[in-house]
């Protein structure tokens, strides 16, 4: 598995990578499937859009536990083809953990 943790500024939209850039290697279990938490603190509150290629149009979350405004930590398993994830951090920054197989 690969992981990064990223921080996004209250206010921007940060889209990130599933991708080796920036990750780090684990030695944690392998899903086989990509596993996106948010942690939330302080009031903070975000959205999750998903991308499936490189310049592709960035399509809202539409159910689970990144779906709609987001106001607590959770955490979920993304189904199907990921590129990336956009994360939108209203009021308070929010810190994004991802992890992923290293074939994705």
């Amino acid at each position: 598995m690969l992981s990064k943790i990223v921080s996004v500024a209250a206010g921007t939209t940060q889209t990130i990578l599933f991708n080796a850039t920036g990750a780090k290697r684990t030695s944690a279990s392998n899903s086989g499937k990509p596993t996106i938490t948010i942690i939330i603190a302080g009031g903070a509150t975000a959205t999750v859009a998903t991308r499936t290629a490189e310049g592709g149009t960035a399509v809202a979350v539409a159910d689970g536990n990144l779906s709609g405004t987001i106001s607590a930590s959770k955490s979920d398993v993304v189904e199907g083809t990921i590129h990336s994830i956009d994360v939108t951090a209203a009021v308070a920054t929010v810190t994004v953990e991802i992890a992923f197989p290293e074939d994705i």
